[in-house]
């Protein structure tokens, strides 16, 4: 070969590649699992020991373009092997890449040509690693502790990101990084948050899909999917499931806007308990109050607003640090119910007593308007929050919110109603629901028409109602039946029971429908219940 003669550079070679014709290659990525790593072969003729030999291999961004150090031309051999860590491999898989090398020589620098290298899909059988353990025959017990178990699969790597997504009637998404003890053990277990399972409807299928970030890129959308197994049935019981000692005769609570925390009045200790829904235990104590009964928060969280009978008052706490943002609101003889519209504009609050309704401004706090109701109890707005309906001694009474005029005569029949809830579900046909204390029923309204619509009979002093906004059911308190009875707001009828409470009053769901909580007034104790 004569000095200066241009290089005539074949295609390099990988070596557990299939040749499919001159130029192009496909790889089965489970060869490259053990050694973690694949090898490029450059062979060409003459090669020289001054030859610098740089290798491309070229294919997704990042892991899947992996640097490849320079090498000396190795004349005796006739050929120099390029060790590549399996990492590139992953990156691409069911992708194309190119392969290429050039030459420095004294001559300058001399191209090959191209390789194309197909990498071929997993084989399914090395992704069956996934399964939630404690299922038995493919069904989850919601009301235990569940965990996602994902095996070894091939390219597992540590610091690398992964993706669960729990999907049945509501998704939720898991996130992670392979820890080092993950990686040595070759299995991530990651817990199923507490409140999924069980706020989805009973015997509903959950389906468990998991993948994992071989690219290096951390995002879900370019993830591997690995294999993913038959639908699991949940199955949960409802019932109690806990007991949380407060204060004395606790009476109404309220959750907070994201479900992460639980407030209680406790009446005559004068507090109110602040209870975390995650642990279900009481994390401070509001003291200083007057006869708390009454209570709300601000749709942000931000603020808790608590009534006190003592004083005639609503006291405001920051949920922060929960200290108190005097002065109180004073004027208000037996505030029994709290509500703030959904833009935190108006307050609304029923004072028993003297027989008003008081509209706040929530900013300025100042009053805007009064208007005269007949021994008025609990409140709620409609989704719209362009009408509020009013239990008051022998009708329900609403309000036009745009100007705080009541709406007609309201609608009659009633026997001194303690609580009001309308419900997220009966979209068509929206309903409201009270219990009707004094004639022991709870009555439902049509909010359409404005009618009462069904009356379900067989209760011993309704007292408290809240409806579960994912599961379609109502929870009523009954007072001195101490007991719970659960009703189907598609058929309207009752369908359980849960006897063992205390002269329940107040009844709180968590937004999420998981769980729902009851004040025991005659002791000092809520009931947890699983939904």
């Amino acid at each position: 070969m004569k000095v200066g003669a241009p290089l005539n550079l074949p295609e390099p070679e990988v070596l557990q590649a299939t040749v499919i014709n001159p130029g192009k290659a496909t790889m089965n990525p489970a060869h490259v699992l053990t050694p973690a790593l694949f090898t490029i072969r450059v062979r060409y003729s003459p090669m020289l020991d001054t030859h610098q030999i740089n290798v491309d291999f070229m294919g997704a961004i990042g892991l899947g373009t992996p640097y490849i150090p320079s090498q000396s031309g190795n004349s005796a051999q006739g050929f120099v092997d390029f060790n590549v860590s399996n990492t590139a491999v992953a990156a691409n898989l069911e992708g194309t890449c190119t392969v290429k090398y050039e030459v420095v020589s004294a001559d300058g620098k001399t191209p090959s040509k191209e390789l194309t290298l197909e990498v071929q899909p997993l084989p399914s059988s090395l992704l069956n690693v996934v399964s939630i353990p404690e299922a038995v025959g493919g069904v989850i017990d919601a009301n235990r502790k569940n965990n996602v178990l994902t095996l070894d699969y091939p390219f597992m790597g540590l610091n690398q990101e992964y993706f669960i997504n729990l999907k049945s009637q509501s998704n939720r998404l898991l996130t992670g990084k392979v820890s080092p003890e993950e990686f040595t053990a070759k299995r991530i277990v990651k817990e199923i948050p507490a409140d999924y399972l069980p706020s989805q409807p009973n015997g509903s299928d959950v389906t468990v899909e998991v993948r994992v970030s071989l690219n290096g890129v951390g995002d879900l959308n370019s993830a591997t999917r690995l294999g993913v197994p038959p639908p699991y049935k949940i199955k949960k019981a409802i019932g109690i499931i806990n007991h949380i000692d407060v204060g004395g005769t606790p009476t109404w609570l309220v959750t907070s806007p994201n479900g992460k925390f639980l407030y209680v009045t406790n009446n005559t200790t004068h507090s109110v308990s602040v209870i975390d829904t995650t642990t279900d235990k009481v994390i401070h104590t509001i003291t200083g109050l007057n006869g708390p009964y009454s209570l709300a928060v601000h749709p942000d969280g931000s603020l808790l607003y608590v009534g006190n009978l003592g004083d005639k008052t609503v006291s405001i706490f920051s949920t922060a640090d929960y200290k108190e943002l005097l002065p109180r609101i004073p004027g208000f003889n037996a505030p029994h119910g709290i509500v703030i519209n959904d833009r935190a504009t108006r307050m609304y609050v029923t004072c028993n007593a003297d027989g008003y309704i008081y509209v706040h401004d929530v900013a300025s706090r100042g009053r805007l308007s009064s208007i005269k109701i007949l021994y008025p109890t609990g409140i709620a707005l409609n989704p719209s929050n362009s009408r509020l309906y009013i239990a008051d001694y022998s009708r329900v009474s609403i309000l036009d919110t745009s100007t705080n005029q009541l709406v007609g005569t309201g609608i009659p029949g009633f026997n001194y109603p303690r609580d009001i809830a309308y419900s997220p579900h009966n979209i068509a046909t929206p309903r409201v629901y009270l219990t009707n204390q004094n004639s022991n029923n709870v009555i439902i309204v049509n909010a359409g028409t404005n009618i009462a619509h069904k009356t379900l009979s067989g209760f011993l002093q309704p007292y408290g109602v809240a409806i579960n906004p994912v599961i379609e059911h109502a929870y009523i308190t009954e007072n001195t039946g101490n007991s719970l009875k659960i009703i189907d707001v598609n058929t309207e009828e009752v369908i359980d029971t849960f006897t063992g409470l205390n002269q329940p009053r107040g009844v709180a769901v968590l937004p999420n429908g998981s769980k729902f909580y009851v004040a025991n007034a005659g002791g000092h104790t809520v009931t947890v219940f699983s939904a």
